[in-house]
């Protein structure tokens, strides 16, 4: 949660403790309604600032590429997983793809420029969905997607949003990190 929602948060659960009325983001909750129910009152505080993050999210000229993971920040807030160094460069793109690389002039391995070795500009979705040279190392992580999403490439939300896919996709992406630092 941005901090200043944080800190919203912090204020109005301070104040529902003390019995007193609420204002937030154009939420009002009177002292009767937390004296009924302090629970309530909390949850109606938290739907709200989380609603405020989402129009944020959504409006965001930055982060576009991780939206596409997690387009829904109350989804969000209940998956179960464990985001790592190497999932991480999938999920915003930044790492070690030689587009990215090549943007700051910072390829320092074989080539000098934004291509793969299949020829195409190697983003994380290339690598992801689409470069043949890897086909036989994603063939876990397609499988997994089609047997429950019915579709590859599926929507990269469905790549953290089932445990069963998310695992392979851990594992893909672990792999491909370390291949590629050879």
């Amino acid at each position: 949660m941005p901090i200043d929602l944080k800190f919203c948060q912090r204020a109005a659960y301070y104040k529902i403790r003390k019995g007193q009325a609420v204002e937030v983001l154009n939420l009002r909750i009177s002292r009767e309604e937390i004296l009924a129910n302090d629970t309530a009152a909390k949850n109606q505080v938290d739907t709200r600032l989380i609603e405020e993050w989402q129009t944020r999210w959504d409006r965001s000229s930055t982060g576009r590429t991780t939206h596409e993971f997690f387009p829904s920040i109350a989804r969000r807030l209940v998956y179960n997983i464990e985001l790592d160094y190497y999932v991480t460069q999938f999920l915003t793109g930044h790492g070690g793809f030689a587009y990215y690389l090549h943007k700051f002039n910072a390829r320092n391995f074989t080539q000098d420029s934004d291509l793969c070795d299949c020829g195409q500009t190697e983003t994380a979705d290339h690598i992801l969905f689409g470069c043949p040279l890897l086909r036989r190392k994603r063939r876990r992580l397609v499988k997994a997607a089609v047997e429950i999403t019915g579709e590859w490439p599926c929507a990269k939300e469905n790549l953290v949003s089932d445990m069963r896919i998310f695992k392979e996709f851990r594992k893909f992406a672990k792999w491909y990190i370390l291949w590629s630092h050879r």
